[in-house]
């Protein structure tokens, strides 16, 4: 049997081409050349929609588009799960589109709405796809996860400025004044008001790594050479910090130095680090809750969930 692939090799085009020139309300976006080559292949191959496309284009009501901006982050695998877990019951199944070098969110908006994809959950950092959602406003629904780029789209979102003073309180209760702090964006305010609130000076520049800097040896050195006796290490970062402690500088968690991660994970539970979670249970329970809203307007443009500490043993008090 002919499938899209076999006409996209033809074709000398990806599969995702293929879907939007076979589309009627996306043909526009494939050149004219490209989609007579696409479609001379599909009759030299005799290719045939399979019955899930056709089913798929005559109703989209309960397709959710969730696109993953992460290939290498288990954080996004576990949303997915929870989503999946509380989505699927009630009658809606998710198209997964995965981010990548040389696919960026809009080619994933647009592919998502080929296979008629009602609502669209991404994590936007920007305003790169303001176009395509602003065109398709009435065939697509976007709803932002844990980011917030559009101000007028509905908003689940985290207060990850709590949860990130939530964690350096930990650490300054305990004692540790130089906590290092690896992570970005709105999570450093929440790291600094944890030291305002004690009355402490900030800490230097000497004690924040790069924002998103996963760089183990610099990381090593820079924990190093700043004297830290905690450190913070924010997502996709508090994974190659702990490598940085362990492999590179060959210190013990927590005897030799405090740590805590934000986003829990399989690998900090078995190696017992202290972590800031999301709930991600409420979280799925939110999305499902603005789907089934009758009318878009009445969910509130933006919630936000609160985040939580999981105490485990990777931290200890710091004695003099």
């Amino acid at each position: 049997m002919t499938t899209i692939k076999d006409v996209a090799r033809a074709a000398g085009v990806s599969v995702a081409t293929v879907s939007r020139a076979m589309h009627p309300e996306l043909a526009s976006s494939v050149s004219p050349k490209t989609r007579e080559k696409i479609n001379l292949a599909a009759a030299q191959l005799a290719y045939e929609p399979s019955p899930l496309a056709r089913a798929l284009k005559s109703s989209r009501s309960g397709l959710v588009g969730f696109i993953v901006p992460s290939t290498v982050n288990p954080f996004y695998v576990q949303v997915l799960r929870h989503l999946e877990a509380e989505l699927a019951p009630a009658g809606y199944r998710i198209l997964t589109s995965f981010l990548s070098e040389g696919r960026d969110e809009t080619a994933a908006i647009q592919d998502l709405m080929a296979l008629r994809a009602g609502t669209i959950l991404f994590c936007g950092l920007d305003r790169s796809s303001e176009k395509v959602f602003r065109d398709n406003e009435d065939r697509c629904r976007p709803i932002q996860l844990f980011n917030a780029a559009y101000p007028n789209y509905t908003q689940i979102v985290m207060n990850d400025e709590e949860g990130a003073r939530m964690a350096t309180k930990h650490l300054l209760d305990l004692g540790h004044k130089k906590i290092f702090f690896a992570g970005g964006d709105e999570r450093i305010e929440g790291y600094r008001k944890a030291y305002q609130d004690v009355g402490l000076p900030l800490p230097g520049p000497e004690l924040q790594a790069p924002p998103f800097c996963i760089d183990e040896v610099r990381l090593a050195e820079q924990i190093r050479t700043s004297g830290a006796t905690a450190v913070l290490g924010i997502s996709r970062q508090g994974y190659h910090v702990c490598r940085a402690i362990l492999l590179h500088l060959h210190l013990s968690i927590p005897d030799d130095i405090s740590l805590i991660v934000y986003d829990d994970s399989e690998w900090a539970e078995m190696l017992g680090i202290t972590t800031v979670a999301h709930p991600l249970e409420k979280i799925a329970q939110t999305v499902l809750a603005c789907l089934q809203a009758k009318d878009p307007a009445d969910f509130p443009l933006r919630t936000v969930i609160e985040p939580y500490l999981i105490l485990r043993s990777s931290t200890k008090q710091l004695t003099n």
